[in-house]
């Protein structure tokens, strides 16, 4: 039997488990399960993982949100741009002050 080679599974960001059956998956992470259930060091092991679900977790809220920021900086291009206004800043604030009658948030706190 040749020796396994992760690189051969690895392909522009994909995981070997895009690449296995759903079977043979759910083999492998019972395998796993128990190889953790069997270490010495299992409550460290699962900390570490937790905090790494935690990391991932995060960087999709991020992303997320930056998707976000992108949209609504887009809104504002547009309105600047269908809209009588003289400069971007002002299509900004009105698009802030809408947005703060419909949420009853005062935007003007802390602004020139």
């Amino acid at each position: 039997m040749s020796e396994f080679n992760y690189k051969d599974f690895l392909k522009k960001g994909t995981l070997i488990e895009d690449k296995m059956r759903p079977k043979d998956l759910e083999f492998e992470k019972a395998k796993e399960a128990e190889r953790l259930e069997n270490h010495p060091e299992k409550d460290k092991i699962k900390d570490i993982k937790a905090m790494m679900d935690r990391e991932r977790s995060l960087k999709e809220d991020t992303d997320i949100l930056e998707s976000q920021f992108d949209d609504l900086y887009q809104v504002v291009r547009n309105i600047h741009h269908v809209g009588e206004f003289e400069d971007i800043k002002e299509a900004a604030e009105e698009a802030l002050q809408r947005i703060g009658e419909e949420f009853g948030v005062n935007f003007e706190y802390g602004r020139d």
